[in-house]
């Protein structure tokens, strides 16, 4: 049985307390990697900028310690001080999908896997062709992340769409696909059944949020650690009979 690996932790990284207790619990969850992110902002204030440095500081003791991470980057200086800090993993904000300053690094050559995650309004030939620059650069894997699409009935239930048929696309192109369960819906009752789904349309990776009490940052989408950990137990289950 070949399992889905999943991705978890809170959205940002508040303090050390806080992101040292999240990755014990979704590492003793089985999770492969601990995500969370270090530079913050968001569509509009007030929001949370992150720990920036401080925040690679606390991922780097997650990584040296408890388990692998990965944070995200939305630019060349991200990149660097990723590479400076020794990170894990990473993976490339949705809205930095189409940043050819930063997808002509060749510095991205250092991760043997790294992350894109779709933009919110590009085309499958679109995602390919950013995912063809990071192996031109030398990445090993790129792992195709959907995070939801914009869509003509947006409202406050959905923030955005998740396209499970692009899961299924990628993989026919020959890579590795991935749902940011929480960002692509951004309500936490929808995370599990779209998880869920995912497992059921092949995806290899799955990226979900959560927070044992009330996150900083996106605390509408992220599961509390018994909401996750029954999640956790479901796909795993369902798992056995795909």
């Amino acid at each position: 049985m070949k399992k889905v690996r999943i991705w978890a932790g809170s959205c940002v990284v508040e303090d050390r307390k806080q992101a040292i207790e999240t990755a014990k619990f979704v590492r003793d969850m089985g999770c492969e990697v601990y995500r969370s992110k270090v530079w913050g902002g968001g569509t509009k204030p007030p929001c949370f900028w992150g720990l920036q440095e401080k925040g690679l500081e606390i991922m780097q003791e997650i990584s040296r310690k408890i388990m692998p991470v990965a944070i995200e980057i939305q630019a060349k200086d991200h990149l660097m001080l990723a590479l400076k800090y020794k990170m894990d993993n990473v993976w490339i904000a949705a809205r930095a999908m189409q940043n050819y300053n930063l997808l002509g690094c060749k510095e991205l050559g250092k991760f043997k896997r790294v992350v894109l995650k779709r933009g919110l309004g590009n085309t499958i030939d679109e995602w390919e062709g950013a995912a063809l620059h990071l192996k031109d650069r030398g990445v090993g894997e790129v792992v195709f992340c959907e995070r939801g699409t914009a869509h003509f009935d947006r409202n406050p239930e959905v923030r955005w769409r998740p396209d499970m048929l692009s899961l299924v696309q990628v993989k026919e192109r020959g890579y590795s696909s991935m749902l940011d369960s929480s960002h692509s819906v951004g309500r936490s009752e929808y995370v599990a059944p779209m998880s869920l789904s995912a497992v059921a349309a092949g995806a290899g990776y799955l990226m979900i949020e959560t927070h044992k009490g009330e996150s900083m940052s996106d605390k509408r989408q992220a599961l509390d650690f018994l909401r996750f950990k029954d999640l956790v137990k479901k796909i795993r289950s369902i798992e056995k009979v795909l």
